[in-house]
């Protein structure tokens, strides 16, 4: 049973890590600001990197 629920974790944690990164990768920054009030107060790049870091998270 907890090898079913650490798959079911594991899942849920790479869903919501390729959606934030789509998220920070294809989105304008005034639409993530929105959203995450500290994408407007860093440069674009850092937001695009934590995109590429959310996607090697997966």
């Amino acid at each position: 049973m907890r090898n079913v629920l650490l798959w079911i974790a594991q899942a849920i944690l790479a869903a919501l890590l390729t959606w934030a990164a789509v998220m920070k990768l294809f989105q304008s920054p005034a639409q993530l600001a929105a959203m995450w009030p500290w994408a407007a107060e860093v440069p674009v790049a850092l937001v695009k990197f934590t995109g590429i870091v959310d996607l090697t998270g997966d």
